[in-house]
This record gives structure tokens, C-alpha cells and sequence, in this order.
């Protein structure tokens, strides 16, 4: 902050504690906790990009997260896949005419 020279003063920090009843946002608190939420954000909407969610959450072990992981992933390559041969397929149909 400046001073009345125009200097710049350095003024100290304050610490407030924070009341521990204050109800905040979590992940517990919106449901993604739940398992069936999360794979289905994770089949249904996300694909690999819900991998994240899937690795915070605390309802599935280590081995079940790694599993899921693999699951999710060949999922979204295959559906990947499916729509490039889908866009070939269309692409050649258009040579065609």
C-alpha cells in the first residue's frame, strides 16, 4: 500500500480462522461419491475424460480404479473408432457421386 511519500509500505498478513460449520461444496455433498454416478458420467457422458472423477473418488479401490481405467479407455478408443470408420465410410460415399 502507499504511504503519504508515495513509497510503497508493506503491510502485515491476518489470519482468520475459519469456522468449521460453514457448509462447503464437495464432492460428497453432489453425489459423486456414489459409484453407479460415476461410471455412468464415465460410459454415458465423459468417456476418458471422466478419468479424474473416477481416481478422487474414494469408493473404489486402487485395483478397481486401475481396472476401470482400461475398461474406459478401450470404451472410448472404440467409440473413437467407430466414428472415423463412420466418417470414411461417409467421406467415400461423397467420392462416389
Amino acid at each position: 500500500m502507499l504511504n503519504n511519500s508515495g513509497s510503497l509500505e508493506e503491510q502485515p498478513v491476518v489470519a482468520e480462522l475459519v469456522d468449521e460449520s460453514v457448509e462447503t461444496t464437495t464432492a460428497d455433498s453432489q453425489g459423486l461419491q456414489n459409484r453407479l454416478t460415476v461410471l455412468a458420467i464415465l460410459f454415458f457422458v465423459t468417456g476418458a475424460l471422466g478419468l479424474p472423477l473416477l481416481w478422487v473418488n474414494r469408493r473404489f479401490s486402487i485395483r478397481e480404479q486401475i481396472i476401470w481405467s482400461l475398461v474406459v479407455t478401450l470404451y472410448t478408443a472404440l467409440l473413437i473408432w467407430g466414428v472415423a470408420k463412420i466418417c470414411w465410410w461417409s467421406y467415400q460415399q461423397f467420392q462416389g457421386m
